[in-house]
């Protein structure tokens, strides 16, 4: 037997009214669906449910459909010969837009050299004049650019002249005050045309400018008895300022604490007193510049240099560069810095040769 006809009325069943929207909403969402897909048409369904809830289905974008209907409806609204109308001048603005774009496209190829041979001799001279105003307004561009780098590139170099200038003048200032503690060193010395003068770091210790050097030889008489092999105990005659006096004193002090320890720790301790001093870096710098530590170390562990000796291994001419090695390794021997031994000349006057010490080897580069 056959399914009766549903009656079409409001269900009353608040249940059964839910459960028939519920069912007959997916049944219609599916035939939208499968319409779609069968006969590719543009579908766009809305529901409301009676509380309000949305439930909706677009093959497409749903406010485009919506757009395309509102449209249609507006189109549909109007009479047969406006319709025409709207459509005759939309085909018109159709057809001077498709000629706007092959006109531009004429005037591209032309720009480009191409397709030339249509032209008359007036439509030539005219591309000819677009042309040299284009290359003219790219050549003033370009020179402008070229102007502001080049104003730009003129203002860093004069920063760079002031910054030059400034360290120019710093560098004469420390200069003077370099040549002024050289000064002191060798009052008679031509620094300035010496190859051999004294190349002192900016950065050392300045000495007291009553600090004076004087020969003044010892002969080996004058040395003390328990002085075996001819090394030196004493102080050498330097009339040094009063901070130098102190540091003869602190040197003996030192001396006297260091008894006991082996040979390379009381080396390593008279290195860092020579590194730590007031007056004697400046004269330890020269020293280590020159190279005079490492002709000394070179030489042999027993081998005893002179003045001389170690004067010809310099590249300098100086006649007085012996005496200026003499006096720099007196001060360096009054410190423990390397050995002095003091024995007569061939001239009969007495006359010091120097050695190295273990401290030599915290000193140079050998």
């Amino acid at each position: 037997m056959g399914r009766g006809r549903v009656e079409l009325k409001r269900i009353e069943n608040k249940i059964n009214r839910q459960v028939t929207f519920s069912k007959r909403r997916n049944g219609l969402l599916k035939k939208a669906y499968e319409l779609s897909v069968l006969c590719d048409a543009e579908i766009a369904l809305i529901i409301f449910s009676s509380r309000g809830k949305l439930f909706e289905f677009a093959s497409s974008e749903i406010t485009k459909t919506i757009e395309r209907y509102q449209s249609y409806q507006h189109a549909s609204q109007l009479p047969a010969d406006d319709q025409e109308t709207q459509a005759r001048n939309t085909y018109q603005e159709i057809s001077k837009l498709k000629a706007k774009y092959e006109s531009l496209q004429r005037s591209h190829r032309h720009l480009l050299g191409e397709d030339l041979g249509p032209l008359s001799l007036k439509e030539l001279q005219q591309l000819e004049r677009q042309l040299e105003s284009a290359l003219s307004q790219a050549r003033q561009r370009r020179t402008q650019l070229m102007l502001d780098h080049m104003e730009e590139l003129q203002k860093r170099e004069r920063n760079l002249e002031d910054i030059n200038r400034q360290l120019k003048f710093k560098l004469e200032a420390e200069t003077s005050s370099l040549r002024a503690i050289q000064g002191s060193w060798e009052p008679n010395a031509m620094i300035e045309s010496d190859p051999f003068s004294f190349r002192l770091q900016p950065n050392t210790m300045e000495c007291e400018p009553t600090l004076q050097m004087y020969h003044h030889f010892v002969p080996p008489e004058a040395a003390t008895p328990g002085n075996t092999g001819g090394e030196n105990t004493y102080m050498l005659g330097w009339a040094l300022s009063e901070n130098g006096i102190h540091q003869g004193h602190a040197a003996a002090d030192t001396r006297g604490g260091r008894e006991g320890m082996n040979e390379d720790e009381e080396a390593r301790l008279l290195a860092k007193r020579l590194v730590t001093g007031s007056c004697l870096p400046m004269t330890l710098n020269v020293a280590i510049e020159l190279e005079l530590l490492e002709i000394i170390v070179k030489a042999g562990p027993d081998a005893k240099l002179s003045p001389d000796d170690i004067a010809t291994q310099l590249p300098t001419e100086n006649p007085r560069a012996a005496d200026m090695v003499d006096r720099i390794l007196r001060l360096l021997a009054a410190n423990g810095v390397v050995s002095c031994s003091v024995e007569s000349g061939d001239n009969g006057r007495p006359s010091c040769k120097y050695g190295a010490t273990p401290v030599c080897k915290y000193l140079t580069k050998i």
